[in-house]
């Protein structure tokens, strides 16, 4: 009886731990399906305030969008407005005046549109007062020195942008403008052009164009008019200084042109040619005036005398001659003579130029010969470089004043 009891006593502490373990096994139950829930509520409220946060930004991004837009259309139409009013002004006629810097002369009186730019204005200076190189164009005079706080100082000004308009620049009607005139170095180069550069700043001004092979000399003409280049074409040409417009061909030469110069007056040009010749040609009709024949071999390089009646020549059979340059007729004959290549000199000496052997030309100064500026921009060797005059001949004939305008 007592394992009866002892049977029945366990069985129903089986039972009741079964019981238990079906109660804590119910409660676990409903703890997870409670937790699911809650989960999946999170979810719901997650995925509900991103759905919102999405449609904030989506809102938010199409007003922005939308502001952007109104303002790109404002900023668009302002600058329609002011396009159509720029164009309007430009197309306006001002008179500009424009006084020598240093000497307060008149340079220039152009009428121009509120349209063109300044390098315009520039060009009509190179034209009016026969310079080598566009002048650097100040709105205001020059400055004078005043004393602050016991030191002499010079308060700096700026030239007018040369590719801004006239209306970019603020000029005016009847404004009365200031020119500073700067020296010019002209080079030719073996890539077939000749370039005009500022020899203050060390910038390209003009590049003459039109050579089919390299060109051997460049000069500018006393009356700063034109521009003489010779080269291996067999050519020589003329060029207007204000627009590097091509104004002749000189073609008569058989073989390589080495060198072009002009005469004092600035009618004339003599040429020195591989053919064994040397010629004179009229500037203003571009025609062969004179053959000077003699010499055995090429003819390296030719010039006017500085009263323009004579021109002296030099060969590569070593003789040096020299010419009647009314009649042509050789008038002495040099043995012995050997070329001399010479740097060109700035007029007020402080600077030379001189071709350096490669794809440059560079300003040296004369005291130390160190070199000040390169210019640089030609695409092969540079096979001379010289300073242009530093001003024109006050004597012009009526005629060149009435050829064509460069």
């Amino acid at each position: 009886r007592s394992k009866t009891v002892e049977a029945a006593i366990a069985e129903a502490e089986a039972e009741r731990q079964r019981e238990e373990e079906l109660r804590l096994a119910a409660i676990e139950e409903a703890e997870r399906l409670r937790r699911e829930e809650e989960e999946r509520e999170a979810a719901k409220e997650a995925a509900k305030k991103a759905k919102e946060e999405a449609e904030r930004q989506r809102l938010e991004f199409l007003k922005q969008q939308a502001i952007e837009e109104a303002e790109r259309a404002v900023r668009e139409e302002e600058a329609r407005i002011k396009r159509e009013e720029a164009e309007r002004k430009g197309k306006i006629v001002i008179s500009v005046t424009v006084l020598n810097d240093e000497t307060e002369e008149l340079m220039a009186k152009a009428s121009l549109r509120l349209g063109c730019k300044v390098q315009e204005l520039g060009q009509a200076c190179v034209r009016e007062a026969r310079l080598s190189v566009a002048p650097a164009i100040f709105s205001e005079p020059k400055p004078e020195p005043k004393m602050v706080r016991g030191k002499m100082e010079l308060r700096e000004r700026f030239p007018l942008p040369p590719d801004d308009t006239l209306l970019e620049a603020g000029v005016e009607n009847n404004a009365v403008l200031r020119a500073k005139i700067s020296s010019a170095v002209i080079t030719a180069s073996k890539d077939c052009t000749a370039r005009i550069w500022n020899a203050e700043t060390g910038s390209c001004q003009l590049v003459l164009e039109g050579h089919n092979a390299a060109v051997c000399s460049a000069c500018i003409s006393p009356d700063c008019r034109y521009v003489a280049t010779s080269s291996e074409d067999s050519s020589a040409r003329l060029w207007y200084v204000d627009s590097g417009r091509c104004a002749r061909v000189l073609q008569d030469h058989k073989e390589a042109v080495y060198s072009a110069s002009f005469s004092p007056d600035s009618k004339q040009v003599v040429t020195a040619s591989e053919d064994g010749t040397a010629k004179i040609w009229v500037v203003k009709t571009g025609l062969c005036k004179l053959t000077l024949k003699g010499h055995n071999f090429a003819v390296l390089w030719a010039a006017f005398a500085p009263d323009g009646r004579s021109v002296t020549t030099t060969s590569s059979d070593g003789t040096l001659k020299i010419w009647n340059a009314k009649t042509g007729v050789c008038d002495r004959t040099l043995l012995g003579q050997k070329p001399v290549y010479l740097a060109s000199f700035a007029t007020d000496g402080s600077t030379f130029v001189t071709a350096s052997g490669d794809d440059t030309a560079k300003i040296c100064d004369l005291v130390t010969g160190e070199s000040k500026i390169v210019l640089s921009g030609h695409e092969s060797l540079v096979l001379g470089a010289s300073y242009a005059p530093s001003c024109p001949q006050a004597e012009q004939q009526a005629e060149q004043q009435k050829d064509e305008n460069g």
